[in-house]
């Protein structure tokens, strides 16, 4: 599989606090199994919500979000082809939301 990946962080000091991209190629039916998993309706953990927008059913993707802490959040967007992730880590008043927009700015 091809991956991106990339970390930003404020705090050079403590490599675990900022937000975590990472983007995958879905290259054959081997690889799409590996994340249906990630991606499926019934997968969802606790505290992950759908995300039922039109820019995501529309075009046959599946998405979710979760706020796991006030401190961790995280977003998945599963494509025909790829695959993103954003974790956001002690970023204070960071949401899912934001993970999500990261996401969509990537994509873009």
């Amino acid at each position: 599989m091809g991956t991106l990946s990339c970390w930003y962080t404020k705090d050079p000091h403590d490599a675990l606090k900022g937000v975590s991209l990472e983007a995958q190629t879905v290259k054959d039916d081997e690889d799409r199994a590996a994340f249906t998993e990630l991606c499926d309706d019934g997968k969802l953990g606790p505290g992950s919500t759908r995300i039922a927008a039109g820019w995501v059913t529309d075009r046959g993707w599946s998405a979710w979000i979760a706020q796991h802490d006030p401190t961790f959040s995280e977003a998945v967007l599963c494509t025909h082809d790829q695959f993103y992730s954003v974790r956001v880590t002690d970023v204070p008043g960071a949401t899912a939301d934001d993970a999500l927009t990261t996401i969509m700015a990537a994509v873009d």
